[in-house]
């Protein structure tokens, strides 16, 4: 009983407990409409916005401004993109990196171990050879693909 003195002194009431026993039914429907519509706006729900229903910031020039800024490609984040694709299109892509990883790591495994764990030295300075050609021959076919997009895409007219 101590208990219930003491927070009645520090919280007192401020409201009937049951306002609704004396009001008609339509009245108690426009108190709360009104009551609810004017904390809407306020409400922690409308002000942490899902990011696609903010507005977005205004837009830059597709054109550099200067013929000496040249413009980044956009940044990918794969993960982002995972977050919100299908689960058969994640479960997808998901393995497809898996399987590359495994092929990567194959490949460094056989580095080091021709490196390091080799028999003889014949057998590993073919295989070291072999990996060579095809970075070079990778390069060269890269590198001029590459410099036909960008000069044709991103820098180009």
């Amino acid at each position: 009983m101590l208990s219930v003195r003491i927070v009645a002194r520090i919280a007192p009431r401020t409201h009937t407990p049951y306002p609704h026993k004396h009001t008609s039914s339509s009245l108690l429907q426009s108190q709360w409409i009104q009551k609810r519509s004017s904390n809407l706006p306020s409400s922690h729900f409308f002000s942490q916005l899902h990011p696609l229903l903010k507005p977005s910031p205004p837009l830059r020039p597709s054109k550099p401004a200067t013929p000496s800024e040249n413009p980044s490609p956009p940044s990918i984040n794969i993960m982002y993109l995972l977050r919100d694709a299908k689960r058969p299109v994640r479960y997808t892509v998901l393995g497809a990196l898996g399987i590359i990883a495994t092929a990567e790591c194959t490949f460094w495994i056989k580095v080091i171990q021709h490196k390091f764990f080799s028999p003889d030295e014949e057998s590993s300075e073919e295989f070291f050879n072999e990996i060579w050609r095809r970075v070079q021959r990778y390069r060269r076919v890269w590198i001029n693909a590459y410099g036909q997009y960008y000069s044709s895409t991103v820098w180009g007219v």
